[in-house]
């Protein structure tokens, strides 16, 4: 085993590495001369390796004794914000001697360093994730949801154990300003090896990665295929095995296979209490994404106009409106290698046709019919929370939901025409035709029916109906009410 060290690159003819250059180092983190010169000669931190070995508690004590030496020798004094600077300056150093990042006293400047104080202190905050279920059904999302997981745990020298499972062992040669985070060269650039030899963080974080593998597969039937490495506590070879076994050349197709019966057995033809057109897209993305991932294998992918292709095939609906955006997306070129743009376009049309519900007379049927089973289910005094998204819930995410926004979710499925699901189930002494409504209810239900009675009789004058009948229909629904209060 081998100890991955700091390598220092040489600098530019004006900074040396050596005494001088540290000095120099020193300065440019906001040291004043003496002090710096006090830090190299007499505390001893006259190369960049000493310096990259102080924590931050030896930071602290640095400053301190420099302050008092003792024994006559006069003290030196070290600002907060250069004492600061100087911890943030030994995390870089470790940090470039993590991913193997040659650099030099010259370098180490406040305008290189800063950018890593956030990662810094996200690194010190580091809690373990919970560890996720294993879903047996789907192995290549399980795959990528250990992966992931891998991402989340730190190693020993905190790099994120996903680099124990990549692909090379050898990392590429790239520059890290193509990287997208710091995260991410710690993934790809953690060494595994050097000189031909594992490194001593790789042997310690190899035993970890183990340990999570066992202890998510040891209860599946996934463990047959990496059981054999319980003896010598190789995770990244377990990991390869399931990957090998899951999503090797022979298992592409089938995976491959699958997601398209999927594409090609979704459809879509109206809104509906548990399934709509939203619910129809979430399959396909989640299909494109999963022939995505399949690319690395050997699958050659889906291309953007049979994304359309499946997607107009799928829309089963007779809505002229529907019917209207697949003939502008057959005639138009451009939208048939745009999958994102044909979902809006239907978005939008089965938005439209939700907003052109037709209504007739000042109370329709449908909005009567709406109240009625409103206050059906209206038992308490909770406001219904109406800013709730209208979509399909699973049982666990409704579970999450607050009693306002279940309300506010009811009520919307019962405006859109969705069937009431009618509440709690009548016991076995409930009596036949006893109304639903109690008395409270039945009288607020009786005001509507008789304003909504009276707007009609307004623009129907000549109907020869007059008070007399009104009075009528109000003790005829007064004598309703007293039965349904009995």
């Amino acid at each position: 085993m081998v100890i991955p060290q700091l390598l220092v690159a040489q600098g530019p003819g004006t900074v040396p590495n050596d005494a001088q250059g540290m000095q120099v180092l020193f300065g440019q983190l906001g040291v004043a001369a003496p002090a710096a010169t006090f830090i190299v000669n007499v505390q001893g931190i006259n190369n960049m390796v000493s310096l990259a070995r102080l924590s931050d508690h030896l930071v602290e004590t640095l400053v301190k004794s420099s302050k008092n030496p003792g024994g006559g020798v006069q003290g030196v004094n070290i600002p907060h914000d250069a004492e600061q600077n100087i911890k943030l300056a030994a995390y870089y150093l470790r940090f470039c001697q993590r991913v193997q990042r040659p650099t030099h006293p010259g370098e180490v400047m406040l305008g290189v360093i800063m950018p890593y104080e956030d990662f810094k202190v996200t690194e010190a905050s580091y809690s373990k994730p919970e560890t996720p279920e294993l879903n047996m059904k789907d192995m290549e999302f399980t795959l990528d949801v250990i992966r992931e997981y891998l991402s989340q745990v730190q190693g020993i020298k905190k790099a994120p154990l996903s680099y124990v499972v990549r692909t090379n062992i050898v990392p590429e040669e790239r520059p890290a300003e193509e990287y997208g985070s710091l995260k991410e060269e710690l993934i790809a650039q953690s060494p595994i090896r050097i000189g031909g030899q594992n490194t001593d963080w790789f042997v310690q974080d190899n035993e970890q990665v183990w340990i999570i593998l066992r202890d998510m597969c040891q209860n599946h039937e996934c463990w047959v295929y990496i059981s054999n490495c319980r003896d010598s506590k190789n995770g990244r070879k377990a990991f390869r095995q399931l990957e090998e076994h899951y999503l090797g050349p022979n298992n592409v197709n089938v995976q491959a296979a699958k997601a398209e019966a999927k594409l090609a057995s979704a459809y879509y033809t109206k809104e509906t209490r548990n399934y709509g057109f939203e619910r129809f897209v979430a399959i396909h993305t989640d299909c494109h994404a999963r022939l995505e991932r399949l690319r690395p294998l050997g699958y050659l992918g889906m291309d953007d106009r049979s994304k359309v292709r499946h997607l107009l095939q799928g829309i089963r609906s007779i809505d002229p409106m529907i019917a209207a955006v697949k003939t502008r997306i057959l005639s138009e070129p451009d939208l048939q290698t745009n999958f994102a743009r044909c979902v809006n376009l239907f978005q939008d049309a089965i938005a439209m046709k939700a907003r052109m519900h037709p209504r007739e007379g000042g109370v329709s049927v449908s909005a009567l019919s709406a109240d009625i089973s409103a206050m059906q289910i209206d038992d308490d005094d909770t406001k219904p929370d109406m800013g709730v998204e209208l979509r399909y819930y699973n049982s666990k995410e409704y579970s999450k939901l607050t009693p306002a926004q279940r309300k506010g979710l009811r009520l919307k499925r019962i405006q859109r025409g969705d069937k009431p699901k009618g509440g709690k189930k009548p016991g076995k002494t409930a009596k036949k035709g006893r109304s639903p409504l109690n008395k409270k209810q039945f009288k607020n239900l009786k005001k509507r029916v008789i304003k909504a009675v009276r707007a009609e009789q307004k623009k129907q004058p000549g109907n020869g109906r007059g008070n007399k009948d009104l009075s009528r229909d109000n003790d005829s629904v007064s004598s309703d009410s007293s039965v349904a209060s009995q």
